[in-house]
């Protein structure tokens, strides 16, 4: 266990949002930063991720996370799945993330409530 006070989940999104608008910054990015382009972007993004894992089995999936070089190529895709996720919130979305994430928590725990918890997701087949 860490020595460390730890940091409140909100000042770590802060801190991310902070380092996207600067990275951005520093590169003149922010015209490009439309919800459609970031759109497409996610699109590829999650489609890299997804390559990974297309045609094997959950036990194969298991084995290939388990060599390190495969794990940080799909934390790798998972953030820049994140990155361009909080780029839309932070230049195109005139919403505050985290209220919009609980907001939308509440409305699936109203959907799935906690007595529904041993049926699966209707859209898990």
């Amino acid at each position: 266990m860490s020595n460390q006070t730890p940091t409140n989940n909100s000042d770590k999104l802060d801190k991310m949002l902070a380092t996207i608008r600067q990275f951005t910054q520093d590169r003149d990015w922010g015209k490009y930063h439309t919800p459609k382009n970031l759109s497409l972007k996610l699109m590829e993004e999650v489609g890299e991720l997804v390559e990974h894992f297309e045609w094997k089995t959950d036990e194969e999936i298991k084995a290939y996370l388990k060599d390190e070089k495969n794990l940080h190529e799909v934390a790798n895709e998972g953030v820049d799945i994140l990155f361009i996720l909080l780029t839309l919130f932070e230049y195109c979305l005139e919403e505050d993330i985290e209220k919009a994430f609980y907001r939308k928590l509440k409305k699936n725990c109203a959907k799935y409530p906690v007595k529904n918890k041993k049926k699966p997701s209707p859209k898990i087949k």
